[in-house]
């Protein structure tokens, strides 16, 4: 690739405990045309003190200002000052190895890329890491969670920009809904599986934590919107993997039960209960399938919340 501008985005809110290590990660990098753009978005820690004192030592450190809540918002106020051509989004917890995005540039071979999609090493609270890795199908990878985050891929601007940016609505499967849209526009997807991203678990404050039900009705919403899509557009896959894609979506409309019964019945009743018939998994016992099939969905999640499987 010729030597193109890429914009590094990263959105802070009260991350003074991982903003340096970041900031530190990013300029670390072995390509160097590069502008980082931080938009603080309503810290009330020491994050601005920090990125100023920073912006000392690196002039070219770009701080904005954004006071709508939400990374998404964070996100398109960068998105608008940025002026390279790609888009390296990073959380402010999350790190980047030093070859990143030299590595991921010297995929592209063509201009009419949409975004390359990367493996990356999640590290847990405990230090534990975990690749996850990129899979084949574009539109099944994103169905089961496996076309790379918001971090991990490299996204070209000018697609982002035609799909008016990340949609501030959302509060959690940002990124599975905007992979989703630059797909009905663009299927042109590069796939790395060579982790060159850390997404560092935290300890607290993630919408995976604070709010478990919308965050889980949000993850099935954006798989019935996939599936629907596929089955319409795709009739050969959605043929060939009908099975399999409704009973990952029963699977999670089953951990829902857990959290919300009656919102995980409405999904059962409308998406399941008339298209498929949930087999025994890893995640599904055979008693409560056997269960589920005399008495109910219902009867059988009030039967496993007493403990008897």
């Amino acid at each position: 690739m010729p030597e193109l501008l890429v914009s590094i985005i990263i959105p802070c809110f009260n991350v003074e405990q991982y903003i340096i290590e970041c900031l530190d990660s990013v300029y670390a990098q072995t390509y160097q045309n590069i502008e980082v753009l931080c938009v603080n978005n309503n810290s009330s820690d020491s994050t601005l003190k920090l990125l100023s004192s920073y912006q000392y030592k690196r002039e070219d450190l770009i701080i904005l200002e954004e006071n709508k809540k939400g990374a998404p918002a964070a996100r398109n106020l960068g998105l608008k000052m940025a002026k390279g051509k790609f888009i390296q989004f990073l959380d402010a917890d999350d790190l980047l190895e030093p070859d990143k995005i030299e590595h991921q540039l010297s995929l592209i071979n063509n201009n009419n890329i949409s975004f390359v999609a990367g493996a990356y090493t999640a590290l847990n609270i405990d230090l534990e890491k975990n690749n996850v890795e990129v899979d084949g199908d574009i539109y099944l990878s994103l169905y089961y969670s496996k076309l790379g985050s918001t971090c991990s891929n490299l996204w070209k601007k000018e697609i982002i920009d035609n799909i008016d940016g990340w949609n501030e609505s959302f509060k959690s499967s940002q990124e599975t809904d905007l992979m989703f849209r630059i797909l009905k526009k663009n299927q042109n997807v590069i796939l790395d599986n060579i982790p060159k991203t850390i997404a560092r678990e935290r300890k607290g404050g993630q919408i995976s934590q604070t709010d478990i039900v919308g965050n889980f009705k949000r993850f099935i919403d954006m798989r019935i919107e996939i599936l629907r899509f596929i089955a319409n557009e795709m009739p050969n896959a959605y043929s060939h993997h009908k099975a399999e894609m409704y009973q990952y979506l029963f699977e999670r409309i089953h951990i829902l039960a857990k959290y919300d019964l009656l919102a995980a019945r409405r999904y059962y009743l409308k998406n399941i209960h008339t298209i498929y018939k949930p087999h025994q998994s890893e995640a599904v016992s055979a008693l409560f399938i056997k269960i589920n099939n005399l008495f109910g969905f219902t009867i059988a999640e009030l039967v496993k919340k007493i403990k008897i499987f």
